[in-house]
């Protein structure tokens, strides 16, 4: 589950930096450059932090798609518009599942799935 996040948040993250980019070039917002620069390295960093430490690799990437999802959810409620609102959303509610079902996934350890029976 964690190579399916680490796949899932690089490519959240060349979202959110090219939308990022696009916004600021086409409507010269600073906000949509900083805002998108700024999530889209934080699920860069999480992407890279998988391989190092699960934990806040997961974690940072679950922050990015709250952030990111989160501002783009009243915008999409108000004007509906697929790019860029609708797009970042939907990638953001698929980074959260995903990372959400990574962090509750079981990660190996020392646990035996077949634990042995009881003395009887």
């Amino acid at each position: 589950m964690l190579n399916v996040a680490r796949v899932v948040f690089f490519a959240y993250a060349v979202l959110l930096i090219a939308g990022g980019i696009a916004g600021y070039v086409e409507k010269t917002s600073v906000i949509s450059l900083v805002a998108g620069v700024v999530t889209g390295l934080i699920a860069l960093a999480a992407g890279i932090y998988l391989t190092i430490n699960p934990t806040v690799g997961l974690v940072l990437g679950i922050l990015a798609a709250v952030l990111a999802g989160g501002g783009m959810a009243p915008r999409y409620a108000k004007s509906k518009s697929v790019w860029p609102a609708g797009t970042v959303l939907a990638a953001s509610v698929v980074a959260l599942v995903v990372g959400v079902a990574a962090f509750t996934a079981p990660r190996g350890g020392t646990a035996s799935p077949n634990p042995p029976a009881a003395n009887r």
